[in-house]
């Protein structure tokens, strides 16, 4: 009985141990070309695979291991695409056969514009369609607007499909089109058989890995045989890209942001060699992936750059430290020369501003040295304190009146004026009051058949009788006369 009881035990220990061993499964590990232009720095396209043809992402530098001759790598990088927000541009190839009109071909339009509404900025897209030829859609170009403009000239026409020649010059156009981001993908949309003899498919997967673009597919599955299919998962997996299914006219919209989705995910491994120089040599290390308990493992072969390339790499490298330099000694030449110049523009200007100063100076000088020579050659006349009181004049005499000064300088005093006269604040004036309401020139006062007149001679502040402004007027006692703020009550 306890025996019974020990091998049911050991059994259901061993059994969780052989599911584990049994679920485990080798994963499918695709390179796309090395990049060494960047040598020592080594980058390279990564695609994984479960057992099942599922993809794996979101892989680490944990899951990765890089062996050169059995010496660990430590400087392994992997990344998205859209981790680090790189540009794609690419190139949709689309089958136009008879075979896909009708409600395919729409869909696939409407697919495409739904496609290129979810572009990221900076993202480039070139249209063909392949039949018994090829034709260019639209150029490559980031306005989507335009871009889904041009998708009205997408039709279903023609007698065969010339599959290859159409992947053929899709994979030409990205390669030759200037002006395109690095990373290029050539997203290819057919039922899978060729009818034309120029290509094959080896030749297709030969320009792809030459030109390190990857082809990612989309396989309708119309009326022709799934064999034909194949062959687009086989481009695809050769390439470094990815094959979809697709059952219906109603799922392609779905399958193209699928495939932008993985194109996104895609990911980018990058290590700086160890051992290796650029000896213009193969080399290969080992890249072993563990991720999940599945694991697999691959062999990179890349060919370094020859010698001269380090040789130019330094030369380059020197070239720019001389440029850097240069440019910082060319802007501290500006700068050193900004300063100067503007040290002399504010010398010049303070200069400038000196002889304006002196000059006003000068001015003022010899204004005053003309108002002392007025003075000293025309002495004022005295002012005089007298007491009100009614004054008679002879007939055709000037009859004397009286100035009461209520305010200003004179307050309190009171002028006699016989004759005519001419009242300011400039010195020359008969009769001066300085107050800076009073014009140099303010006003006169005359004797005119036998009446005296007050006139304003367009003074600044102007002169007021009873509170009215005045160009002349006959003076009479009792009035009230303002020069500026200067109140004089006339006698």
């Amino acid at each position: 009985m306890n025996s019974m009881i020990n091998f049911i035990w050991k059994v259901f220990i061993v059994i969780p141990i052989i599911i584990n061993i049994l679920a485990a499964s080798e994963l499918n590990i695709s390179l796309g070309e090395a990049d060494v232009s960047d040598f020592p720095k080594i980058c390279v396209d990564l695609s994984v695979k479960d057992s099942l043809g599922n993809v794996i992402s979101e892989l680490t530098s944990k899951n990765i291991l890089i062996l050169e001759d059995t010496l660990k790598n430590e400087s392994v990088t992997v990344e998205s695409i859209k981790d680090r927000g790189d540009k794609v541009s690419f190139l949709v190839a689309v089958d136009a056969s008879k075979s896909m009109k009708g409600e395919p071909i729409d869909s696939i339009k409407s697919a495409l514009a739904n496609f290129i509404k979810g572009l990221s900025a900076g993202d480039k897209l070139g249209i063909i369609t392949f039949h018994d030829n090829v034709e260019v859609i639209s150029e490559f170009s980031d306005n989507k607007d335009s871009l889904i403009a041009q998708l009205d000239n997408i039709y279903a026409k023609g007698s065969i499909t010339e599959l290859y020649y159409g992947i053929t010059t899709g994979l030409k156009k990205l390669s030759d089109t200037k002006g395109l981001s690095d990373n290029k993908v050539l997203i290819v949309l057919s039922d899978g058989k060729d009818e034309g003899t120029a290509y094959s498919d080896d030749d297709c997967i030969e320009n792809a890995k030459e030109r390190n673009i990857p082809i990612y597919s989309i396989g309708y599955n119309s009326s022709v045989q799934a064999k034909y299919l194949r062959v687009l998962e086989r481009i695809s997996d050769k390439t470094g890209g990815l094959y979809n299914d697709v059952l219906s006219p109603k799922k392609i919209k779905a399958m193209y942001s699928k495939v932008y989705n993985q194109v996104q995910g895609r990911e980018i491994l990058c290590f700086t060699t160890a051992i290796y120089e650029a000896d213009s040599l193969e080399h290969n290390v080992a890249i072993k992936i563990n991720k999940d308990g599945n694991s697999g493992e691959v062999e990179l072969n890349f060919r370094s750059p020859d010698s001269s390339f380090q040789a130019q790499q330094k030369l380059t490298d020197w070239r720019i430290v001389a440029g850097i330099g240069a440019i910082f000694l060319l802007l501290v030449a500006i700068a050193v020369w900004r300063n100067k110049k503007a040290a002399a523009a504010e010398k010049s200007r303070l200069e400038e501003e000196k002889k304006k100063i002196d000059a006003e100076k000068e001015k003022k000088k010899k204004e005053e040295e003309k108002q002392k020579k007025n003075k000293e050659a025309k002495p004022k006349s005295p002012k005089k304190k007298i007491e009100r009181k009614t004054i008679i004049a002879g007939r055709g005499d000037p009859a004397s009146i009286c100035f009461n000064f209520e305010t200003g300088p004179l307050k309190g005093t009171i002028e006699a004026i016989d004759g005519e006269i001419t009242i300011g604040r400039s010195a020359d004036n008969d009769l001066v009051i300085d107050d800076q309401t009073i014009s140099g020139k303010h006003c006169k006062v005359t004797f005119e058949n036998g009446q005296y007149f007050l006139t304003d001679l367009e003074s600044t502040n102007g002169t007021s009788v009873n509170g009215e402004k005045i160009s002349k007027i006959a003076l009479s006692a009792g009035q009230t006369v303002e020069l500026g703020k200067v109140k004089i009550n006339v006698q």
